[in-house]
This record gives C-alpha cells, structure tokens and sequence, in this order.
C-alpha cells in the first residue's frame, strides 16, 4: 500500500528515468531531498497550492508542480 504524504512533509524526490536512466551511467544525478509546497536548498520551487496529498509513486511533473526541465516522482517517505 501506497505511503501518503501531505503539505509539509519532507519528501526524498528522484529524478524520472524518462529523463535519466541505468543507461545514463555517471550523468544520473542523486536523488534530491525536497520539502512539498516549500523551496528547498535545491531550489525547486513551489507545488500547487490546492494539492494536499500525494501518494508514494506520483508523478510531479515540471508542467504542473515544480519549475525544472525533469520531471519528478515521490519516492518515499524520508
């Protein structure tokens, strides 16, 4: 079952592999920590304001919740 996180909660975010895959090698960057509807020290920024929760395996994509060229998925709870 699906871990749930909410507004507030930090989050560990991994990069989608549609962008950086195993086949990438040493340009696969780490996974980034990153805090939901905050900036972090990475400098996402902001998640849309009116969603509340988000499940382990959702997709956060650059169109609709962080400005970036790659998108993003929750990965776990940290």
């Amino acid at each position: 079952m699906n871990s749930r996180f909410r507004v507030g909660d930090i989050v560990r975010i991994a990069k989608n592999s549609r962008y950086y895959g195993v086949n990438k090698g040493d340009h696969n960057p780490p996974d980034t920590n990153g805090r939901i509807l905050d900036i972090d020290s990475s400098g996402w920024t902001l998640l849309p304001i009116n969603v509340t929760w988000y499940d382990t395996g959702d997709y956060l994509s650059s169109n609709d919740a962080f400005y970036g060229e790659n998108d993003l998925r929750l990965v776990r709870r940290q």
